[in-house]
């Protein structure tokens, strides 16, 4: 058996390491601190949650050095909708997603962008920023079915949101995370520079994509190919050192 000196030190260090876990974990913004509602769709809700990811991301910005205080946590088991968010001018702050976000599929209260630009602003739009992660074992989920849909039916310009758009950024990393069924683009980089992304696990529904393809007459079956492709890329990179 250990002696008491030696068990008696393990059982400190293991106090203070979890000590410091909870001091990191609490010290991270959390959407509910900022008017986050969780696991509500309704329209109310998915505002709020835009806005409550919005203040934190700006209050993350301008916290301490400290890394923990310069975080936005989505912790697991946690699920937030949300309209999207568009932010510019961040600096060394962490996006940690361990729950799941997701795209609001009300399309006819979805922001717009000022006219000259893509008809539909992004879930996440950050601009001329630096140092920026993405990361986090959890799902970012487009809920693209409806846009599909809309698309396909010509009732919206074939030009819908990205799940992570990043403009005219650098020292960015996205790591880890899963991407799901997004209107267009899972992540779309626009003049950046010095960009890593590894680890991300990228998926969209093609059974149901095929289906609503079949139904209104926009699939080759000889060639077994869609005619009227819907363009769901896993990433369009533009910049440069991308890797």
């Amino acid at each position: 058996s250990l002696p008491s000196e030696t068990m008696a030190l393990q059982v400190l260090c293991w106090l203070t390491l979890t000590s410091l876990l909870v001091t990191c974990s609490s010290a991270a913004k959390l959407l509910d601190d900022f008017g986050g509602i969780e696991a509500d769709d309704s329209l109310s809700a998915v505002k709020a949650n835009a806005d409550a990811m919005l203040h934190a991301l700006q209050s993350a910005h301008n916290a301490n050095d400290v890394v923990a205080d310069r975080t936005v946590w989505i912790p697991q088991g946690k699920k937030y909708y949300m309209m999207p968010v568009r932010i510019s001018g961040l600096s060394s702050v962490t996006v940690r997603v361990d729950g799941e976000l997701l795209a609001s599929d009300i399309i006819d209260e979805w922001a717009k962008i000022v006219p000259g630009e893509d008809p539909f602003l992004s879930m996440f739009n950050l601009s001329t920023s630096e140092h920026i992660l993405f990361t986090g074992h959890g799902r970012i989920d487009g809920q693209g079915h409806k846009w599909w849909v809309k698309t396909i039916l010509r009732e919206i310009p074939d030009a819908r949101p990205h799940l992570i758009y990043i403009e005219k950024t650098h020292n960015v990393t996205v790591e880890n995370l899963r991407f799901s069924n997004s209107p267009m683009y899972h992540i779309k980089l626009q003049d950046v520079d010095q960009v890593v992304i590894r680890g991300i696990d990228i998926k969209v529904d093609i059974g149901v994509q095929q289906i609503l393809l079949t139904t209104h007459g926009h699939w080759d079956h000889a060639n077994k190919r869609p005619t009227f492709p819907l363009n769901t890329d896993g990433i369009d990179p533009n910049g440069k050192n991308i890797h």
